[in-house]
């Protein structure tokens, strides 16, 4: 279980965040929405442990309790802005996701795991590249595949599905739903693409100006009204193969 309690946070005298409380229990894909600049990357950072600030708690324990090797065992963070050795073999960059978990080696099943992560992503035939010889798609299914073999139970993601294309998309978001069911893991992406989250997450969290404005399953929060609350348009949703799906109406109607 991953609590928040009047979690505020600023950049010296801007307010960012403004008193938000929720919870998110294990086993759920969650959709972390709102405009830009409305505190998205900001509570994700401090979700992660990486500011210090009073209100985030994973389990029964504040945040600022764990070790640096406790939390990197706990959670990995895919950022939006990830930094890169262009010089680094892709494997290596994603073996790295497997450090919190050996002391001075990596062993046999580091490598079976980072082997396994990169078949399932498509990216074995491009393992002993260069990062600088791939394109900015692969480079992000790299870092996705890190954030897999890093192996927590919280996994939080700013907008993972950049620079990808739909076939991978589909892959990714499949994978992520088929994780949090399958280990328990508690997912929170950051989403622009309302209908990818209706397809595969759980439940949101709609943000608006630093403040939490929805939260809950998708039914509850991703409606009409808190839409437009949201964006200031006007959408409305129909049924398509069991699934709802948003559409913007005509505005000439």
């Amino acid at each position: 279980m991953t609590t928040v309690e009047n979690l505020s946070f600023a950049y010296g005298t801007i307010p960012i965040l403004k008193n938000l409380s929720f919870r998110c229990g294990e086993g759920l894909l969650v959709a972390l929405m709102g405009e830009n600049g409305s505190g998205k990357s900001t509570l994700l950072s401090c979700l992660a442990g990486l500011r210090n600030v009073p209100g985030v708690s994973w389990g029964d324990r504040a945040v600022s309790e764990w070790s640096r090797e406790e939390q990197a065992r706990h959670r990995a963070l895919v950022p939006q802005h990830p930094r890169f050795d262009p010089a680094m073999v892709l494997y290596d960059y994603v073996l790295l996701g497997r450090k919190p978990w050996f002391r001075w080696k990596e062993g046999e099943e580091d490598h079976c795991i980072v082997s396994g992560i990169l078949d399932r992503f498509g990216l074995s035939s491009l393992a002993f590249r260069s990062l600088s010889d791939v394109s900015g798609g692969e480079r992000q299914k790299a870092v996705l595949a890190r954030a897999f073999a890093q192996d927590t139970p919280l996994l939080l993601l700013d907008e993972p599905l950049n620079n990808l294309d739909l076939r991978f998309q589909i892959l990714f978001m499949t994978a992520l739903r088929d994780r949090a069911r399958e280990t328990g893991v508690l997912v929170i992406a950051a989403l622009h693409d309302i209908n990818a989250a209706l397809s595969w997450c759980d439940s949101a969290l709609l943000m608006k100006d630093g403040r939490l404005i929805a939260e809950g399953p998708l039914e509850e929060s991703l409606i009409e009204n808190t839409l437009e609350k949201m964006f200031g348009v006007r959408t409305a949703f129909f049924d398509f193969g069991g699934k709802r799906q948003m559409v913007i109406p005509d505005s000439t109607e």
